[in-house]
């Protein structure tokens, strides 16, 4: 019997979850044990540090991460998404 994909799970760091779900052509549902969204009460899961007591800098700490994130990966996701999912590029 073929697997039918009828929606996708996925956390948020494992990046490559939008394309795959756009590729199925299936909802995608991101869960995660931290906020992935930007807030005033907590940083960037993935931030630290004295200078996110200021609630702008905990704001703003959602948007440096995603601009370090995206220069990290922004060369591999068009070749993944052309070469391996056979989807055009995005951007």
């Amino acid at each position: 019997e073929r697997w039918v994909t009828h929606a996708m799970i996925a956390n948020p760091p494992s990046y490559i979850h939008v394309h795959l779900a756009e590729r199925l052509g299936v909802p995608l549902h991101m869960y995660f044990s931290m906020p992935w969204s930007q807030t005033k009460v907590l940083g960037h899961p993935f931030s630290s540090g004295d200078i996110y007591d200021n609630p702008y800098w905990r704001l703003l700490s959602y948007r440096w991460f995603d601009q370090m994130q995206w220069r990290g990966l922004a060369s591999t996701v068009p070749q993944f998404r052309r070469e391996v999912l056979k989807i055009p590029r995005i951007g």
